[in-house]
C-alpha cells in the first residue's frame, strides 16, 4: 500500500475485465475524490492508496434502477428509503427513480414536497422522484419542484391490492389525455400503468372468476396475459 504522501489515486482496480460502451475489455480503474479518473492499460496506473485485485471478476459502471417503490412516506412498515437505497447500494445500483404509490400520494406541490422532505436524509445513493399524475393542473408545479417524471395509474383494481391505490387510478380518458397534455408541455416523460380497468375487469371476471379459476396458477396465467 502506498502512503499518502506517494499516493495519487486514491482506490485502483486492477486486472478486470471493465465494461464500457464498446463492450468488455481489459482495463485498469483509477479512482479520485470518488470518481473514476482513468481507464487504462494494465499495469500503467499510478500509485494509490487501495488497490483492489479484480481478476476473474467484471467491472462495471454504477448502474441505474428506474422503477423502485420504496413506499415512503405512508407504506414504511414494507420499505422505506434507507433500506430501499441500502439494498440497492449493495446490489451496485447507484441512482433509483421512485414511484408514486404513498400515502399520501405526491400528487399536488405540498404532498409531493412532504415526500421530498421524508427522504432527503435517508438516501444512501442519488435518486429521482416521480409524480403522481392525478390533476392535470398540477403537473407544471410537480415539474418546477423537481419530479424527474409522471407516473399515471389508469387502473381501480378489482380489489384493493399493492401496486394499486384507488385513489390513483385515472380512468376518465378524457382527464388522461390532458395529463398527457400537460405533462408533454412541462417537458418531461409519462409512465403509464397500462390496464384500462373496465377491460381488465371484464376479462378477468369472464375468463377466470366466474368460472372459478382463482388458483394460484389462475392468477399467474390471468397475470401474464395482463
Amino acid at each position: 500500500m502506498e502512503t499518502a504522501k506517494q499516493a495519487i489515486l486514491d482506490l485502483a482496480i486492477v486486472g478486470g475485465t471493465v465494461h464500457v460502451p464498446a463492450g468488455p475489455v481489459q482495463l485498469d480503474v483509477g479512482v479520485k475524490d470518488g470518481s473514476v479518473v482513468a481507464l487504462v492499460s494494465p499495469g500503467t496506473l499510478p500509485p494509490a492508496l487501495r488497490t483492489i485485485d479484480a481478476k476473474g471478476l467484471d467491472v462495471l459502471p454504477g448502474l441505474w434502477h428506474v422503477h423502485v417503490h420504496f413506499r415512503e412516506p405512508g407504506h414504511t412498515y414494507k420499505e422505506d428509503f434507507l433500506s430501499g437505497t441500502t439494498a440497492a447500494a449493495l446490489g451496485g445500483i447507484t441512482c433509483c427513480l421512485d414511484m408514486t404509490n404513498n400515502d399520501p400520494h405526491p400528487t399536488t406541490r405540498d404532498t409531493f414536497a412532504l415526500k421530498r422532505e421524508a427522504v432527503a436524509g435517508k438516501a444512501l445513493i442519488d435518486y429521482g422522484l416521480y409524480g403522481g399524475g392525478l390533476y392535470p393542473k398540477t403537473v407544471a408545479d410537480l415539474a418546477k419542484d423537481g419530479a424527474i417524471a409522471i407516473k399515471v395509474f389508469n387502473t381501480r383494481h378489482v380489489k384493493e391490492v399493492y401496486p394499486y391505490i384507488s385513489e390513483l387510478g385515472v380512468v376518465d380518458h378524457g382527464i388522461l389525455y390532458e395529463i398527457f397534455e400537460a405533462v408533454a408541455d412541462a417537458g418531461l416523460v409519462c409512465s403509464v400503468h397500462h390496464d384500462d380497468s373496465e377491460w381488465c375487469k371484464r376479462l378477468t371476471f369472464r375468463d377466470y372468476i366466474d368460472q372459478g379459476k382463482t388458483t394460484v396458477g389462475d392468477y399467474f396465467d390471468c397475470y401474464a396475459k395482463g
